[in-house]
Formats: structure tokens, sequence, C-alpha cells
């Protein structure tokens, strides 16, 4: 099977992101910075901005590629309908940066599609790989470089971060920058003056 899940990754993807966020340094910036730390978002939040930072990066550099249409697996329904959070702050995204001229510009959006899970196997063979690696090798664990490990030696062209503090910080700034996400923050803020 984990043959297989390399092949169709490979086949069908032109490159990956992996974006990874350890659970205590995103909970230390959160705390750290309390003026600031809704502008971020939930980790799934922040680490699926940072996709898009790449793609940029890349675009940058080659010309020739023209609108892009994402294709997204949906995290999955609420109860009540509204749909899953995550998925709605991922929409969010995508709607600020289709509304943006200059984001559109720098991500080459051309349109989108959101499929339910089991609809685009494709979109699932990476994170199949991922869990079926962890499987053998390791428990699956909140903060795991599996993802790192499976494609470093692999053919599939990739580009991974571990998310820092610092890059949490330019999520906000971003996020305040385009109005992606709303400062909810509402304690006093202390200004030191020298």
């Amino acid at each position: 099977m984990f043959r297989k899940l390399v092949d169709l990754t490979r086949e069908t993807a032109h490159i990956g992101f992996f974006t990874e966020l350890e659970s205590a340094v995103y909970d230390a910036w959160r705390a750290n910075n309390p003026t600031v730390n809704s502008l971020v978002g939930s980790k799934y939040a922040a680490c699926c901005f940072q996709c898009p930072l790449f793609l940029r990066q890349i675009l940058r550099e080659e010309k020739d590629i023209g609108d892009i249409h994402y294709f997204f697996e949906r995290i999955g329904e609420e109860k009540n309908g509204k749909g899953n959070p995550l998925d709605r702050e991922r929409n969010e995204l995508l709607a600020i940066i289709e509304a943006t001229p200059s984001l559109t510009e720098a991500f080459r959006y051309g349109s989108e599609t959101r499929a339910p899970k089991g609809q685009f196997h494709p979109l699932e063979a990476a994170d199949s790989m991922v869990w079926t690696y962890s499987s053998i090798h390791g428990p699956l664990t909140d903060f795991t470089r599996v993802s790192r490990q499976v494609f470093a030696k692999g053919r599939l062209r990739h580009r991974y971060t571990t998310m820092t503090p610092s890059a949490l910080t330019e999520i906000a700034r971003l996020n305040n920058d385009y109005r992606i996400r709303e400062n909810t923050y509402v304690g006093k803020v202390r200004i030191f003056q020298f």
C-alpha cells in the first residue's frame, strides 16, 4: 500500500508543501502575544496560510505557470450544519485571496474545488502515506517530522518548514494587513516609552 501511495503522489503532484507546527511552540506564542494571538487562528489556519506563501515564492521563479485551480479536501461536517471550523478558517482565507487582486495575482488563483473526503484520492495520498509511515515507524504524535522523512529522498519536489514564533508573528501581521482575521483582544495594552 505504501508504495502505491508514493506512486500516486508522484504521478499527480507537481510540488509538495509541508508545514508543521509543534503544539508547544503554538501555545507558547499565543500565551506570549495576547494582543495579537487571535490574528493567527488555529494551528491549522497558520499552517494553511504558510503553504500559499511557499507557492508564491515558487511562482516568482516559474513564470510559465498560468492560473491555478486549487483543490482542497473538506475536513468534515459539524452536526449543526455550519461545517467544520477548520474548513471555515480555510474558506475565509480563500475568500480574501479571491477578493484581493494582489493576492489573486501572487497566488495565480484561478478557482477552487472543495471536495468531501474520499472523492479525490490524490488529495488523500500524501496524508495516507504519512499516516502509514508513522504507523510502521512509530506512533503518531501531535508533532512529528514524518512528512520530511517520507519525501526527503523521493523524486517529488517539495518545500518544508517547521513554524517558528517569528513565522507565527508574520502570519498574524499578514492576516491583519489583509483583514483575513480580526483581532479580538480586549485587554489593556501596555506601552513603554524610552
